[in-house]
Order: structure tokens, then sequence, then C-alpha cells
């Protein structure tokens, strides 16, 4: 019994890191597009982060605003809507400002 949980257990943690990783690549593709297409910045989409918790601004000046979250441990799991949003990445709770950077940091890695 103890060695089947424990398999259990082990793919339930794959599953959990294949969405994890397809979370990430969308969020990478999400923040190439608003840099290459939309004239963003890599410091724009930071500040962003930094200054929002919301997946819109009130004035809606920035067409597309991360939002990150908090229960996932600050992996930086990205919800985004304005590129075609994956809300099946997000489970809801407060934003990870450290997450959202570290998952946006990685988009201009081209």
């Amino acid at each position: 019994m103890g060695r089947l949980t424990t398999l259990m257990l082990s793919a339930l943690a794959s599953l959990a890191a294949m969405a994890q990783a397809d979370c990430d690549e969308g969020a990478m593709q999400c923040g190439r597009q608003l840099i290459d297409d939309e004239g963003y910045t890599q410091a724009d989409l930071i500040a962003i982060l930094n200054n929002t918790q919301q997946p819109y601004d009130n004035d809606h000046i920035f067409e597309s605003i991360f939002y990150c979250d908090s229960s996932n441990n600050g992996n930086g799991w990205v919800y985004y809507e304005w590129c075609g949003g994956q809300d099946s990445c997000v489970a809801g709770g407060d934003g990870d400002d450290a997450g959202c950077a570290a998952a946006v940091a990685r988009v201009d890695g081209r």
C-alpha cells in the first residue's frame, strides 16, 4: 500500500510540474508578444507587476496586466487575459510580485 501511495504521489508531482511548465511557457510567449508587438520593455512589465494585483488597471491604460498567484508559492504561474489567458493555471489568491517578476525576467531571454 505504501509503495502504491508513493507511485501515485510521484505521478501527481510529475503532472504538476508539466502544468507549471506549460503556464511558464505561455507567460513567456505573452511577454514576448508584448515586448515585440506592443513596444513594452521588460522593465515596463515588471513595473506593471509591482504596481497592480488586478487583471486590468482601472483606466485600461495597459491592455494586458499580468496577475500572479501566491497560492503556488511564488513559482511564477501567471494569469494573462489579453494574450489569450489560461484561467486553469490560476487557483486564485493574492498576487505574488516575486513570483511574477521571476517569470517576466525570463521573458526577454531570446
